[in-house]
């Protein structure tokens, strides 16, 4: 039978003592979960809190809308190509595997000066892009030592009834805040100590003594012997240091326990909710392209070019587009509403901003000795892509085996504010 003592016996399994709360492993040893019940579920929060504004009228889009043309001819087509090579550098595996040191080793300028160019087919994509200004709101559970004195606990707000300053603060951007909810607070034992103050020490295990750092604990130490000649050339003494192969732990000074570190020795410690409120800013992309001869350009890259806007809407509330002659666009910014509304859960709405705009793009196809080449010409500063680019002619030794699945979009000129380069003839 073990006697008391104010510590906790050694521990029977893996232990963490700086867990948080709620999150002690079973088998801790001797290690209790001393986390207050989780608070219920907060209820589902209003469309509109009480101390948000009233709902807004309907919005209404603007009936006019920009069209044009895009005009890009075949010099443009080979001076972005042109471009391209001479910003292409070599790869890591053609400089490192195959030694190749050309500047342009994936990409020559020689076929340029053959190739044929067959008709260009124009054509435009539409991107709807929609963010979704929200706010989300949980709680989490704080602690920290209880050193006596006044506990604010009873019955706590909702967390949708406390006032975070969203009326107050810029629309669409993202932040976060936290406060500590009232009337939250309990008070409870501390579950590592057992409310004693103090824990077995780590250093020691409890025995106040630890291996000597000189001899390792076995109470001796190698000197070279010089008794006599011809003696061995070592032998063992006693350990100077400790004499015994064990010294006194100098974290607990011989004692076995030290304070506890989770509630500092006072043996209770004082919890409360922390509301921990997030403005986000979620986003969302459909795209609406024509690729008659293609797979088209991956919907992701499209939704990084530029074009002209259609449509910059800012409102609490956005209805879906209708005003569109080509449906598909409408049902495009009803899909990305449709997508944030069923991405609303636990969040309450704050306002939609929605921008539809129409991306030139050109599908071309040119002629090699070697074969054919398609690629896209896309963007108001003409990025570039390339179905496959191993159809290009005179690539290096491994370039010439990457897949389509390894291509990716390449811009040609900056498309930076600083220097936004320029453009090929396009009128939108």
């Amino acid at each position: 039978m073990q006697s008391p003592q104010c510590y906790p016996p050694p521990p029977q399994g893996v232990m963490n003592p700086d867990a948080p709360p709620g999150m002690n492993k079973p088998g801790a040893g001797d290690e209790k979960d001393d986390t207050p019940p989780p608070p219920p579920p907060p209820s589902a929060p209003p469309y509109q809190p009480s101390w948000a504004d009233p709902p807004p009228p309907p919005y209404e889009y603007p009936k006019e809308t920009q069209t044009g043309d895009q005009h890009i001819c075949d010099e443009d087509i080979r001076e972005i190509i042109a471009e391209h090579i001479a910003e292409t550098r070599s790869c890591k595996i053609c400089c490192e595997v195959f030694c190749c040191r050309r500047l342009t080793c994936c990409w020559s300028a020689k076929p340029l000066q053959t190739m044929s160019i067959e008709p260009i087919d124009p054509s435009y994509a539409f991107t709807a892009k929609l963010q979704e200004y929200c706010e989300k709101r949980h709680t989490e559970w704080r602690y920290k030592p209880y050193h006596g004195g006044r506990v604010d606990h009873g019955h706590s707000p909702s967390i949708w009834e406390i006032d975070a300053g969203t009326t107050r603060r810029e629309a669409f951007t993202t932040g976060n805040w936290s406060c500590h909810l009232p009337h939250s607070e309990k008070v409870q034992t501390c579950g590592r100590c057992h409310g004693c103050g103090d824990v077995r020490c780590p250093e020691c295990h409890g025995c106040g003594k630890v291996d000597c750092s000189w001899c390792h604990g076995s109470g001796h130490l190698t000197e070279r012997n010089t008794d006599y000649e011809g003696c061995p050339p070592t032998k063992q003494v006693s350990c100077h240091h400790c004499h015994s192969g064990r010294v006194r732990c100098h974290r607990c000074h011989g004692c076995g326990h030290v304070t506890c570190p989770k509630c500092e020795g006072h043996g209770k410690l004082l919890y409360w909710l922390q509301l921990i409120v997030e403005w986000l800013l979620p986003s969302y992309l459909e795209v609406v392209q024509d690729n008659s001869k293609g797979s088209g350009v991956p919907k992701e890259l499209v939704g990084q070019a530029q074009g002209a806007v259609l449509i910059d809407a800012k409102a609490p509330v956005l209805p879906p587009v209708t005003h569109f002659a080509d449906n598909r666009i409408n049902t495009a910014s009803d899909i990305v509403l449709h997508q944030a509304q069923a991405d609303l859960h636990g969040k309450i709405h704050l306002g939609h901003w929605l921008r539809i705009e129409k991306i030139p793009m050109s599908e071309c196809i040119v002629q090699f000795k070697a074969g054919a080449c398609a690629f896209y010409i896309y963007g108001e500063y003409d990025r570039l892509y390339f179905e496959d680019s191993s159809d290009y002619p005179t690539n290096c030794c491994f370039c010439c085996h990457r897949s389509a699945s390894d291509n990716y979009a390449m811009r040609v000129t900056d498309n930076t504010g600083l220097n936004p380069g320029k453009k090929h003839g396009h009128k939108v």
